[in-house]
Parts: structure tokens; sequence; C-alpha cells
């Protein structure tokens, strides 16, 4: 029997999923004595089950069908095989999590020649915290809101003097780190190279990176500034295009809501693009990606790389993208007239504010006003009304 039947198999026995819920050790013991071939793949799917949030929302058997059988679709595109995988809905509420860590447990260390599965597997990861979070199987832990993680030599996590995750706790051979609208944190691997993430914003990588090369996995926004080592190249890698460096300071931007993602190039040299386009950009160049369409351009490097000191820099832009992009920063929900929407702005907004005190700010130049619920987390703005003498 395959491996992934082996998986498929127990992640829906509902004796291990009980196990699972009481955290029963003595039990999950005697089922691993029991079926002693099956033990490795027990403990993973124990591990997974116990990852899980389970929703109440009622899920139905097409959807949980097409979910599972989706996934595999792209792992056996490679193989030019098609099998169609016949589920009960014990779990159905649960399978955003089954594809996210059973196809962890299946892509182990040969992530390199699997990155549709890896990016695959980015897109599937979810998180209903409002916290920052280091993810290992089943294994996670919270890291406070603009915190340095720093991974030691010997590979545990480590943000001021405590030790948030230790190398030999590790479960699977990938870590993920997922950051919330609202919260931003920064991660220096023990390479020497630091990324910087933005809100919303998802990294996957190996625990251990391989010999002759450097490889992570986003979603969303990160700054760099990679170690150089000649002999291990560093690879960053979307769903919409690659970027490969020695050793240099750049940005990526590749949120999957938004239209266009770019790379800016502050220092040192990268090429970027699919299999099919690759450019070199020099720096001061920025490369923008747009409906299977690109282009490289002069670029003010600072207007994209500010957010990570606390700035956001505005260059005429209006203030409906203004807003979205502070959605994201603050974690709130805006709500605008279309008679603001189109109003422009030129300036730099201080995001160590609240969103009140930078909205205030904004209001300034481009009279609005706005009511902030903070219960609900929505903002309310409303063209400020002209006052007329008599």
């Amino acid at each position: 029997m395959e491996n992934r039947n082996n998986i498929e198999f127990w992640i829906f026995d509902e004796k291990l999923i009980n196990i699972a819920k009481e955290n029963d050790q003595e039990a999950l013991k005697q089922m691993m004595h029991l079926h002693p071939e099956q033990r490795e793949v027990i403990e993973n799917v124990f591990l997974l089950l116990q990852n899980m949030k389970v929703e109440e929302a009622v899920v139905s058997d097409l959807q949980v069908e097409r979910s599972l059988k989706g996934f595999w679709d792209r792992v056996d595109r490679r193989k030019n095989r098609r099998r169609l995988y016949w589920i009960s809905t014990a779990c159905a509420a649960c399978i955003s999590v089954i594809l996210v860590v059973s196809s962890l447990l299946l892509i182990g260390r040969d992530y390199v020649g699997n990155k549709e599965e890896v990016l695959a597997l980015l897109d599937s990861i979810q998180s209903t915290s409002n916290e920052i979070l280091i993810i290992s199987g089943g294994l996670r832990t919270t890291i406070p809101n603009n915190e340095v993680i720093n991974q030691t030599a010997q590979g545990d996590f480590v943000v001021g003097t405590e030790k948030k995750m230790k190398f030999s706790d590790l479960q699977g051979e990938m870590i993920q780190l997922v950051v919330p609208v609202g919260k931003r944190t920064a991660i220096r691997f023990n390479d020497g190279t630091v990324a910087w993430l933005n809100a919303g914003s998802k990294l996957l990588y190996p625990k251990t990176f391989l010999e002759d090369r450097r490889d992570i996995y986003i979603e969303g926004e990160t700054y760099l500034e990679v170690e150089k080592d000649q002999s291990r190249p560093f690879f960053v890698h979307t769903k919409d295009f690659d970027v490969s460096v020695l050793g240099t300071k750049f940005n990526v931007s590749a949120y999957k809501e938004d239209l266009q993602k770019s790379v800016v190039l502050v220092e040192g040299s990268v090429e970027v693009g699919s299999d099919n386009n690759k450019y070199k950009l020099i720096p001061k160049e920025g490369f923008f990606y747009a409906k299977n369409s690109s282009v490289v351009k002069k670029v003010d490097t600072y207007a994209y790389t500010c957010w990570k000191d606390g700035i956001m820099q505005i260059q005429n832009e209006p203030l409906e993208h203004i807003f979205t992009r502070l959605e994201k920063y603050y974690g709130v929900k805006i709500i605008f007239d279309s008679s603001v929407s189109k109003k422009k702005y030129i300036g730099n907004l201080n995001l160590y504010d609240s969103i009140s005190e930078v909205l205030h700010n904004l209001s300034h130049s481009t009279p609005f006003t706005f009511e902030y619920n903070k219960e609900t987390n929505v903002v309310k703005v409303y063209q400020k009304k002209k006052r007329y003498s008599k």
C-alpha cells in the first residue's frame, strides 16, 4: 500500500481522532504496538490531528472530495496518473489542515524538486489566530509583535533571551512562519540572512538549508538581507516568479490578492522571473509582474522598503489604495464613500502611530471624516461636508 493511502486511512480513523482529541498517549502507544509497520504514519497523523482547529461549519461530500483530489492531482501531474478519492464526512471540516500536513509528510526533504506542491501547501496554510506563529508539525509557538526571531547555529528559535522552540523538538522538515494582518516580525536564519515579514504574510522554509542551496517560499511581502555564500545561492520562490541571489538586499511583494507583484533591488544583484523569462536586476531597479506580463524599471527603493522601518511612503496614490494597505498593516476593516476613494495623497505616514492617528493626519491633506469602532475593528470614512456661511 502506498504511503498516501496509509495517511488517508489513518486521518479518518475515528479511534485515532479520539485519541488525539484526548491526547491519550497510552492509547497511542497501544495503537502503534498493534500496527508496528504503520508506526511512523500513525504518529505523524496523531500530531496532525492535534494541530487541527476544527470549525463547526458543515462541508459537503463534494467539497471534501474536490479539496483532497485537487491536491493529489497536482502531485500526480508529473506522474501522469489520476485517482479518485472517496472519503467520509467524519472529518470534513478539517480538510484544509489535512491537506497542509499530509502534503508536508509527502514532500519531506525533496522540497526543491516539488516546488509546485510546496507552493500549493503555502497557499493552503490558514490560521485563525491573531498571533504570529511558528509552526512545525503539531508544534506551534507564538511570537510577540515587532520582535526579531533568531535561529541559532544549533537551529533553536530565540526571541530576546527566551528560547521559543528547540531544534530537537521540531517535527517534519519544513517550518511555517505565519504573520496575521496587523502584525509584523523579522527572522534571522542561522546562515545570517535576515527576512522582515510584513502584515498578512506567510513564510515556509526547511529547518536546515541544503549544503548547496538555500530555499524559502513566500506569500505576502518580505524584505531580505541575504548573507553572501558563493557555494550556496539563495532562492526566494513565489507563485508567479522566483528570485535567485548570492548576497544582496531586496524587497519581494507577492500578496495573493494583489494584481501586481514586485521585486525591488536595493543592493547587489538578483535574477528574477519564471522559467521562460528571466531578468537580471541592478540596484534601484524593480521587477513588476501582472497578468502574465512583466516589466523592469528604475524606482525609488525606499518607497518599497520603508515599511520595515514603520513608514508608509505614498506617491500620489488614491485613498482606496492607501486604505487597502492600512487594512493589512493594522488589521482593520475600512469602509469608505466612493466620493473619497479617488482622492489622492502624497507624503509619509508613521505606522508606529495608531490607526486613528494615521487617519487623522491623512485627513488634513485629503478632507474626510471617520468613525472607528474598536469593538468591531471597523473604520467608516465619509467625505467631509462643506460649511457654507450665511
